[in-house]
């Protein structure tokens, strides 16, 4: 694993925050999907997470007798780490339900970073096309949402499993890390294969940002406020990525010839 490209990747967030000031036009279609993150986080701590403990201790409950020694030996640890569980679950589902709605204000945000960085023709949106590209990148969000959702049943399971629960967290993190950088695959119209093949062959970098991604949830809610920056970063990450390879067709040197 390429040292060099792990911290390219785990330093995205520095890159989506100077992207942030210096491109312009970016900066009102960031604000909207930051209020909608806003909004989900408050609903997050008013009523999430309480609900939390109390999903947890009915899951103790249809897994033991309460009137055990058992149950009363290990109720505050399983009961911690059932708490963990749901609260990483409700997080996951707000983070989809936040990819949904805010999947379309990306993608024009993606859009206009290529353009800024000359990766794509500098062109006016009209307003038939910005219609076209909502409602396709609202179908995409749908579809990335339902793979996503299923991925994370899978890991919310493995994650009750001691050592395998570091595992699945991590993977849970590389396929937001891959979430992330997908508006920009979605903008450079790479297709589903190449995309994958460009996720293993790059997994380095993808393995940083996952682990800044690790880093954020220790902090509930932090996903969501930082990922309209997230998206910027992984746009900044995949163009450096293509700019380092000049057979890539997406490089800027095959840019300048078409």
């Amino acid at each position: 694993m390429p040292l060099k490209d792990f911290f390219l990747g785990f330093g995205y967030f520095r890159k989506g925050w100077r992207l942030f000031k210096t491109v312009p036009g970016i900066k009102v279609w960031i604000i909207i999907p930051f209020i909608i993150d806003l909004l989900l986080v408050s609903f997050l701590f008013s009523w999430g997470l309480p609900k939390t403990s109390i999903w947890s201790e009915k899951a103790l409950t249809m897994m033991f007798d309460n009137a055990s020694w058992f149950y009363r030996i290990l109720y505050y640890p399983l009961k911690l780490i059932t708490s963990l569980g749901f609260i990483v679950f409700v997080l996951l589902g707000l983070y989809l339900i936040a990819t949904i709605i805010a999947g379309p204000f990306y993608s024009i945000v993606v859009e206009k970073v290529h353009m800024h960085l000359g990766y794509k023709k500098t062109r006016p949106l009209k307003t038939k096309e910005w219609i076209k590209l909502n409602i396709r990148m609202l179908v995409i969000s749908l579809l990335r949402a339902a793979l996503f959702g299923l991925f994370a049943v899978v890991l919310f399971a493995l994650s009750f499993v001691p050592v395998v629960s570091l595992v699945a967290a991590f993977c849970a993190f590389l396929i937001m890390a891959f979430d992330v950088v997908d508006y920009s695959f979605e903008i450079a119209e790479m297709g589903l294969s190449e995309r994958m093949d460009y996720f293993r062959n790059n997994i380095a970098a993808f393995s940083g940002m996952a682990a800044f991604i690790g880093m954020t949830m220790f902090v509930p809610g932090l996903i969501l406020l930082i990922m309209p920056i997230n998206v910027l970063g992984a746009t900044q990450v995949h163009l450096d990525l293509e700019a380092k390879d000049d057979s890539r067709p997406y490089s800027p040197a095959n840019m300048q010839k078409t």
